[in-house]
């Protein structure tokens, strides 16, 4: 709809464009008017107004052909985010079972780090054993050297 406002005539879509108000005005008293004129199939005195499906338009045949490339490519949208699903969840199995496989390392880790420090200990108290013993061995062969002569 073309409009004049102060740039000159222009293309107008606004509601608030006093020309469009005014043409709806006069859009609406016409259409008003236009049913008022037609008279509605009556079936008995009340006045019960019955349809015909000739006063409406047909709907618009379906596009099978602008539609199936559409839903085609839905389809496989759809299974891709399917198969993403799986796969994530796929990974996620595999997360929880390796954050087990670690948590059950790092206690056998512990474990074999506090006997290894055991082991440790026991071969120092190992070692001085045995230079306690070579001590009394050698006492005793001193000992044994100078009583017998």
């Amino acid at each position: 709809m073309m409009t004049m406002n102060k740039k000159g005539i222009t293309q107008s879509s606004s509601l608030k464009c006093p020309v469009v108000k005014v043409y709806r005005v006069e859009l609406t008293r016409k259409i008003l008017h236009d049913n008022h004129q037609r008279s509605p199939i009556t079936t008995t005195s009340q006045s019960n107004y019955i349809y015909s499906s000739a006063g409406f338009p047909l709907p618009p045949a379906p596009q099978a052909n602008l539609i199936s490339p559409m839903m085609n490519k839905l389809d496989e949208l759809i299974n891709s985010m399917t198969d993403i699903k799986k796969k994530l969840l796929n990974l996620e199995e595999k997360h929880d079972r390796l954050e087990q496989f670690m948590l059950l390392k790092q206690q056998n880790d512990e474990i074999v780090s506090e006997n290894l420090d055991l082991l440790f200990k026991k071969q120092d108290d190992l070692k001085k054993d045995v230079m306690q013993h070579g001590l009394l061995i050698q006492r005793h062969a001193v000992a044994q050297q100078g009583g017998g002569k």
